[in-house]
């Protein structure tokens, strides 16, 4: 008996844990969403638990697309807050090769495209180097 209240007690802590997460990873994408960005979201986490309770509690931000000329380097440590991230797409003058290396400490960090920054080609080669492979890092400028 004791074993099957302890063995709950774990499974109540870990899904305490999992619904925080929830919480404060909605609260950061509602933040960078009032900035204007798209965030696209997928169910990650333990398999068997969300099976169990549902997706819905899992949902974490993997895609970021951020379309705003007021951004700086500065602010791309929002994202930061969003560990599951594996693209983004930015399009803003104000990041610079500073910005990057904000990039370069996403941990799932895959894919990387960069559309009129003020970033350099060692910039760019530097984030590269530092994602996992594999990886992807474009950047180009597009006439508005």
């Amino acid at each position: 008996m004791f074993a099957a209240v302890a063995l709950f007690a774990v499974f109540l802590a870990f899904l305490g844990t999992h619904v925080a997460r929830y919480y404060e990873e909605q609260a950061h994408i509602d933040s960078i969403r009032r900035m204007g960005a798209q965030v696209f979201t997928k169910p990650r986490g333990p398999f068997l638990l969300r099976q169990f309770i549902g997706d819905s509690l899992f949902q974490r931000a993997v895609y970021v697309h951020l379309n705003n000329p007021g951004l700086t380097d500065d602010w791309l440590e929002n994202l930061r807050e969003l560990p599951y991230v594996e693209a983004i797409s930015i399009k803003s003058e104000g990041i610079t090769d500073a910005g990057l290396e904000i990039l370069e400490r996403m941990p799932n960090l895959r894919s990387v495209d960069l559309v009129n920054t003020e970033t350099t080609e060692e910039g760019v080669e530097a984030l590269r180097a530092a994602l996992p492979k594999p990886s992807v890092v474009r950047s180009y400028y597009v006439e508005n």
